[in-house]
């Protein structure tokens, strides 16, 4: 595979005509344009440019060579430029998924302003409580609550939430409010099937950070469906 700063000395050579002029035009030293018209001659196998003391011109297999590369040289060239020119103005489809109830307090009214900024930017947005695979589902960006697995994906974090645990009146006029976080153990929790912490619930007790085990008979990845209960 022939590297490209020794294709484009190749090329620049025959369009400037000398190897001084190739040098100006690609702003490298006069020895880097040599070494690469050598290594690329090397790597082919023929002599591509003749030198004389006072000219130099292309040999046959260095004048087809230069028709087959340089139009492709020059489309390698536009489409860096091309991409070069999005990383500067952001276009294109990206796609979001946040959480259900979450999203439309927090996320929307942040995409409103977004997509005010980037006009050549359009957002599909999906809410899900599920912690989806986005490779698997093609998002590019994805807003999580909670603890998140170890993975090669990049990670921020936004904020933090306060977590608390409420129990309806009714519920609680028939089975008792717990005292301790322990004691939820012996009630029926809603659990939610969201993360790897859906039933081991977080609490800071006596200035430490412990695990309650919990489990129920209603067992959702729906927070809405929870809050109904």
């Amino acid at each position: 595979m022939h590297r490209l700063e020794d294709l484009e000395a190749f090329v620049a050579i025959l369009d400037e005509g000398s190897f001084t002029a190739a040098a100006r035009a690609l702003r490298r030293s006069l020895q880097s344009v040599s070494r690469s018209l050598a290594t690329l001659e090397e790597s082919i196998g023929v002599e591509l440019v003749r030198r004389t003391t006072r000219r130099l011109h292309p040999t046959e297999a260095g004048r087809r060579f230069y028709a087959r590369i340089r139009p492709a040289l020059l489309e390698i060239i536009d489409a860096g430029m091309e991409a070069g020119n999005q990383r500067a103005e952001p276009v294109g489809l990206l796609r979001i998924s946040a959480p259900v109830l979450f999203a439309p307090v927090h996320v929307v009214p942040a995409l409103a302003e977004f997509l005010e900024r980037y006009p050549k930017i359009e957002v599909e947005l999906s809410l899900s409580d599920r912690f989806l695979d986005l490779v698997e589902n093609g998002i590019d960006l994805a807003v999580r609550i909670g603890y998140l697995p170890d993975s090669e994906l990049k990670a921020r974090r936004l904020g933090a939430l306060r977590r608390v645990v409420y129990g309806s009146p009714v519920y609680l006029a028939k089975h008792g409010r717990p005292g301790h976080p322990s004691e939820l153990a012996d009630h029926q929790c809603l659990v939610r099937r969201l993360d790897v912490m859906s039933e081991a619930w977080p609490f800071q007790i006596g200035g430490e950070l412990q695990t309650v085990r919990v489990s129920g008979r209603l067992r959702t990845d729906s927070t809405a469906a929870n809050m109904l209960m």
